[in-house]
């Protein structure tokens, strides 16, 4: 007879991620409608805001080709702030139900494995959190160019978000600022689904006097270096390097924090695990 893995089985990581849906959809369906709903108001202000715009653009006789709808300038940056913003609140709620003494015992005498129930908050609370703000991002932007074009005579200035809105925004042609975007995101998440293992309750709020903290301590060091590498005068000397040496640095700094993301939700899952040995919470 074959022995069942007892650390990931397909079938029994599908039964562990319908419990939590089903015990836990309420709340997870109340933090996508206001997802949703912040962003549905963030796109019909860029709109209204853009109704002076729109109107010099017709009276002046210019046609939509080569025309950028200057309302999606004015989302991307909100959305971006905003996609950081409930990213760490999602990560930060992966293990708040672990801060009652219930939720701690639910969780102890669960049939499912330690990397199963694990997974199955990492794949909610980080990807799936990802596909409910992207799908609510393009749902707000949809209610923005329907509505005002109904209700304005712009439409032919009204246009939805595209992929080279996204790629290139702020003008960034090389695709540099994307990068930052995407993993200051991804560390970000991790660190706050780090903390939610270490502080189930209050978690946001302790993660980030913590990470504070520390981006405070890292400030001061990166200041007195800098202060330490000046001339009499008092200016900073700036090295010269050329393009080969900052593509590598790029690459180094990509590596390291890939690295520093998977260290993160490795330690995340020790931290859970320990909970198959000693309730320490």
């Amino acid at each position: 007879m074959k022995k069942e893995n007892q650390v990931f089985n397909m079938r029994r990581f599908g039964l562990c991620f319908k419990q939590y849906v089903g015990e836990n959809w309420r709340r997870l369906l109340l933090q996508a409608c206001v997802i949703a709903g912040t962003l549905t108001i963030v796109a019909v202000c860029a709109g209204l805001n853009e109704l002076g715009w729109y109107r010099s653009m017709l009276e002046d006789g210019e046609t939509i080709k080569g025309i950028n709808d200057s309302a999606i300038d004015n989302e991307m940056p909100f959305f971006i702030m905003l996609l950081m913003g409930f990213g760490a609140i999602s990560a930060s709620l992966a293990f708040s139900s672990l801060g009652s003494k219930e939720g701690r015992i639910r969780a102890l005498v669960s049939p499912f494995s330690q990397f199963e129930k694990y997974l199955t908050r990492w794949l909610i609370y980080i990807p799936g959190f990802l596909l409910v703000f992207f799908a609510s991002a393009y749902i707000a932007d949809a209610i923005r160019v329907i509505s005002f074009s109904l209700l304005t005579p712009y439409s032919e200035f009204i246009h939805f978000i595209g992929s080279k809105d996204i790629f290139e925004f702020n003008s960034d042609t090389d695709g540099v600022a994307f990068n930052i975007y995407v993993f200051t995101f991804l560390f970000v998440q991790s660190i706050f689904m780090l903390g939610s293992s270490v502080w189930p309750k209050n978690s946001l709020i302790k993660t980030f006097g913590v990470g504070a903290l520390v981006m405070f301590v890292y400030f001061m060091i990166g200041l007195v270096s800098a202060l330490t590498d000046m001339h009499p005068t008092g200016i900073i000397r700036f090295h010269q390097t050329g393009q080969e040496t900052v593509d590598l640095f790029i690459l180094l700094v990509k590596c390291g924090v890939s690295l520093i993301i998977i260290f993160n939700y490795v330690i995340c899952y020790l931290r859970f695990k320990e909970m198959e040995v000693i309730n320490r919470w």
